[in-house]
């Protein structure tokens, strides 16, 4: 019948095997080779044998004591390819906080077409700190200004900001920003991480931007500054000859980028979203969450579900069904189900921004701009 299955490490002294895990359970942070280097040089331990790496690893497993790790599942993304043609693929960036004299920290969100090198959009915004970064409703503001001038393009290209994709997990939930593309119809391209060079065009045009809206007075408020990036920007498209499109203004070496072709207007946006091009996006991911220790809830999304047949710290498998649009939570090989959930915040409000979405409704009076946001959707309107 062959030789009965023993205890692991069970040619091994009790000693050694106590000591595994007492410096285990002591220094949660190392890892199978780091204890056998410690058990090689404990002096009492010098009689015993001390196991290898990889029997430590499994004893561990068997006791338990190794950290349950999420899967790591990417996103569905358009894969980096070069364009083919104009308005094809819009390289988007946030330049980091610059200090402007008379306006503080600004922060510039920059537009360029990738192939034919058009200046499609530059947005100074009044930065939250030194730091700070833009947020969602910054980005959409950028783009909705880019897309009234040029049109809908096919694919945007983004970096790994949290904006753009959700970095703190291994099996990262769509953005909201996102989302909103795949709802107007435009695919979200994601640069490699730790690659600059994929996002070049657009940050060779923060130094340019910046350097063409220098001037010795400095503008006294941040839509002046806009309206000088503005004129700048279109200097840049029509008259400066450029290297990168054979010295030749980039709306002149190739005037086919003077517009995608695909309209767009601020109050005809909601007619333009389609939710069901996000339950079809969605369809294709999969995410895996652990379930919280109090109150049996999982995050996804930012939202919270509540799963009362979940156990509490065990990991749990999502999918999306489309044609419920439900998420299907299941233990984490996928194999029995848990339960079921409608999903949150897949509407017009939350992916427009609930502001935009209010100022895009037929009225019968203009309403009064009392906030920032208000004020910019009014000049955007």
């Amino acid at each position: 019948m062959g030789r009965p299955s023993g205890e692991c490490l069970s040619g091994f002294d009790q000693r050694v095997r106590d000591k595994i895990i007492s410096l285990r359970i002591a220094h949660p942070g190392w890892g199978p080779q780091t204890l056998k280097v410690e058990l090689d040089q404990d002096e009492g331990l010098k009689m015993f044998k001390i196991p290898q790496r990889s029997s430590i690893a499994l004893f561990l497993k068997k006791n338990k004591l190794v950290k349950s790790y999420e899967k790591n599942v990417e996103m569905p993304s358009s894969a980096l390819h070069p364009a083919q043609r104009a308005h094809q693929i819009w390289q988007i960036d946030g330049q980091g906080a610059v200090q402007i004299e008379n306006l503080g920290n600004i922060n510039f969100l920059n537009v360029k077409d990738k192939y034919s090198k058009v200046y499609c959009g530059c947005v100074p915004l009044g930065a939250r700190s030194h730091n700070g970064s833009p947020s969602a409703d910054d980005y959409r503001y950028a783009l909705r200004l880019a897309f009234i001038e040029f049109g809908l393009p096919e694919e945007i290209q983004s970096d790994h900001a949290t904006v753009f994709y959700e970095n703190k997990s291994k099996s990262p939930f769509p953005t909201v920003f996102h989302l909103w593309l795949i709802a107007l119809g435009i695919g979200l391209i994601l640069s490699r991480k730790r690659r600059p060079t994929d996002q070049a065009l657009v940050e060779r045009m923060h130094q340019t931007m910046e350097m063409q809206t220098t001037t010795r007075t400095p503008p006294i408020s941040v839509e002046t500054l806009a309206r000088l990036a503005d004129q700048r920007r279109s200097r840049l498209n029509r008259d400066i000859p450029s290297s990168s499109t054979g010295d030749l203004p980039p709306l002149v070496a190739c005037p086919q980028a003077r517009h995608s072709g695909k309209m767009y207007r601020p109050e005809l946006e909601r007619e333009l979203i389609d939710l069901q091009r996000v339950y079809d996006f969605l369809t294709d991911g999969k995410w895996y969450r652990k379930v919280g220790c109090q109150g049996r809830v999982v995050s996804l999304g930012g939202e919270k579900y509540y799963l009362k047949n979940a156990t509490s710290g065990s990991t749990l498998q999502i999918t999306f069904d489309r044609h419920e649009k439900q998420l299907v939570f299941m233990d984490a090989k996928g194999v029995s189900e848990i339960d079921r959930k409608s999903i949150k915040s897949i509407d017009y409000e939350n992916l427009m921004g609930e502001d935009f979405a209010q100022a895009c409704l037929p009225g019968f009076q203009f309403q009064l701009p009392l906030s920032w946001s208000t004020q910019k959707l009014a000049l955007l309107l």
